[in-house]
């Protein structure tokens, strides 16, 4: 081990150290490390956390200018970083061009200053908690990867960021790439990402004519030779593979495996994005070694159309002069315009900001593949409406052309969130309070309650007093069945989720309600799909929440002849996935007043006599702690509550 035969740190730092032990102490290190000269311009050495963190090579990160890294350390902070031994929080910019937050420190190696070692972690508040924010960022990041390549399609790492590219945008911790080679009959692995040693080095011809098209091993059919497939199923969850060109394994494969997490649900679509992205590049760069002109449509690269397959968040595609090129479905949601209206207007009419955002995208130089982050900008929606948008920036290469895409992630949902975190926060004080005076006034009227019990019964004759006793006694009541309720919604009920069949509870549900149903004159009509699959419930509480709906809906039709409720329920795909159910509660009554709808979920707000407004309240909270939504709309014709919740 070289921590064995490792000198101290400290006596190291005070001395001239030789080059093996400089990579000794530097590989030693458990922080990102480089090793700078005396004039720190270029690095000399990383060691191996460096090269994860910055996504280069290490003979890449050989003499590369620093300010490629750290493009904003100065020659001032340099000297500060020498003179103080403190941290500097600074940008690093990865080699996808990435941006990210980290903290610097500067030490010199021996008493002749012919080195200095930079040290850099990222800074703690950077790290986003956000699972699906973190794997949008990844599949961003990777698209940034493969602009690299096309800013640059003739260097010879493109092979080696097809990979980074690949990991990133799948998530995977395995990947490799086999072609031809001279000396073999079928394809050899020519790069990876990862652990080298558990891929197979070759795929024999036999075995490639068996891997013409996407697909994912199984380790009890294997579509390759079980002999290779071996090395893997071990170590990893899946294993897919897909031909570098349509069809034409034996002009290349791409590996991906991972040991830790299952397959992506569109891992197909990555990996063709992947490949043909990659592919697309290589054409380039062969025609300009060749010095032939790319003009037959088979050469374009249609990345902005690749991008929208793999992309959740608003993509905006302009052109160096700032014309709108592609605006896909979630900017046009986003920002209230469509894509025909848009294509070929100026960027400055579209986004349209309080802050100032375009003179400052107008800085971008699109011959550098570097991520350009804006943070939170005010944005006018067609309507006129502020939003909060999160935007960045990077230049890729679309049909051939240097452009910049433009990220946007509509962080007014965000904001939503966050205002009803607080609004809870409140809410959960003021329930607090309320619990507590609801425990300190139960005893008061516990006591009225057993008096009068006594004044009934001594005054049996007197049937004024009687009269008083009887209302007296009947408020008390109203009292105490008051106060059980708002302790019951003061107290935090944690519901049991077990798998249920929908579809048996609603009908089951819908028999129980029939009579009273007909006896008030109401026809019911329940559409729900054989097939429908389960949901992690508690049995009891949804029919609380269910119960609750029909009982308002029934109570809203009683004045009229032809009353009807409906319940409806739909299954939701998403990329052929079944992720939730949609459940509709429909009812043709009177409807709620507008003003009313903002605070029918709010508790004690009931606009009948007899209710204590905790109804729907504790309804919203039950289909809450089932990850599920409820929302209200309702016309002067009717009333429609829709209950999503998640499946299995």
């Amino acid at each position: 081990m070289k921590s064995s035969r490792l000198p101290k740190l400290n006596k190291i730092l005070k001395r001239t150290p030789g080059k093996q032990e400089v990579w000794d102490i530097i590989e030693f290190l458990p922080q990102p490390t480089f090793l700078l000269g005396s004039d720190f311009d270029a690095i000399l050495m990383s060691n191996d956390e460096a090269r994860k963190m910055v996504l280069y090579q290490s003979n890449e990160l050989e003499n590369l200018p620093l300010r490629s890294i750290f493009p904003f350390i100065e020659e001032s902070d340099i000297s500060h970083l020498l003179s103080s031994k403190q941290t500097k929080s600074t940008t690093l910019v990865q080699h996808s061009g990435m941006q990210i937050n980290v903290n610097v420190q500067l030490r010199p190696i021996g008493n002749q200053n012919h080195w200095s070692l930079l040290t850099f972690e990222k800074d703690g508040g950077f790290k986003d908690s956000n699972p699906f924010r973190e794997r949008e960022n990844q599949k961003w990041q990777a698209i940034q990867i493969l602009s690299k390549i096309g800013l640059n399609p003739e260097k010879t790492n493109s092979e080696s960021l097809l990979l980074q590219a690949g990991s990133h945008l799948t998530g995977a911790n395995l990947l490799g790439l086999y072609l031809p080679a001279s000396s073999e009959n079928g394809l050899v692995l020519v790069n990876s990402w990862g652990k080298k040693d558990i891929l197979p080095r070759t795929f024999s011809t036999k075995e490639i004519k068996q891997l013409n098209m996407f697909q994912i091993w199984k380790t009890d059919k294997n579509s390759a030779n079980k002999s290779n497939a071996s090395l893997l199923t071990d170590y990893s969850k899946y294993i897919a593979t897909i031909p570098l060109n349509d069809n034409t394994p034996m002009k290349g494969i791409l590996l991906v495996a991972d040991n830790q997490n299952s397959p992506p649900i569109d891992l197909n679509e990555q990996l063709n994005y992947l490949v043909t992205t990659f592919s697309s590049y290589k054409k380039i760069s062969k025609s300009i070694k060749n010095s032939t002109e790319i003009s037959t449509p088979t050469t374009q690269i249609s990345l902005g159309n690749s991008i929208e397959n793999i992309i959740s968040d608003g993509l905006i595609l302009v052109s160096d002069d700032l014309e709108i090129i592609n605006f896909n479905s979630p900017a046009e949601d986003s920002l209230g315009y469509t894509n025909s209206e848009v294509v070929g207007e100026r960027l400055e009419d579209i986004l349209i900001g309080i802050d100032s955002i375009i003179s400052r995208i107008q800085k971008i130089t699109l011959s550098e593949s570097l991520m350009h982050d804006f943070g939170n900008v005010r944005i006018r929606r067609r309507d006129s409406h502020s939003i909060l948008l999160h935007i960045r920036a990077i230049p890729i290469v679309y049909d051939e052309k240097n452009i910049l895409a433009i990220l946007i992630s509509d962080r007014s949902k965000h904001e939503e969130i966050l205002a009803e975190a607080n609004r809870l926060k409140e809410q959960a004080m003021l329930g607090e309070l309320t619990a507590t005076f609801a425990h300190e006034v139960r005893n008061p009227i516990n006591n009225i309650s057993t008096s009068l019990q006594l004044l009934e019964i001594k005054h049996p004759d007197d049937e004024e007093i009687q009269k008083q006793i009887g209302r007296m006694k009947h408020d008390c009541d109203r009292l105490t069945v008051l106060i059980n309720k708002i302790l019951s919604y003061s107290k935090i009920t944690e519901h049991i989720l077990i798998p249920l069949d929908f579809k048996i509870f609603i009908e089951n549900l819908m028999d129980s309600w029939q009579y009273r149903l007909e006896r008030e004159k109401i026809e019911s009509r329940l559409n729900i799909p054989e097939g429908m699959p389960k949901i992690n419930a508690d049995e009891n509480a949804l029919e609380q929440v269910f119960a609750n709906l029909i009982s308002n809906a029934a109570r809203a039709m009683r004045e009229q002849d032809n009353g009807v409720l409906g319940i409806k329920v739909e299954s939701v795909e998403d990329k052929g996935v079944i992720r939730h159910i949609n459940i509709i509660i429909s009812d043709n009554g009177p409807g709620i007043p507008k003003d009313i709808q903002e605070k029918i979920f709010k508790p004690f707000f009931t606009t009948n006599n007899d209710g204590t407004g905790l109804g729907l309240a504790v309804s919203k909270r039950i289909i809450s702690s089932h990850n599920g939504e409820i929302t209200l709309k309702s016309f002067p014709a009717g009333t429609i509550f829709n209950i999503k919740l998640p499946t299995i």
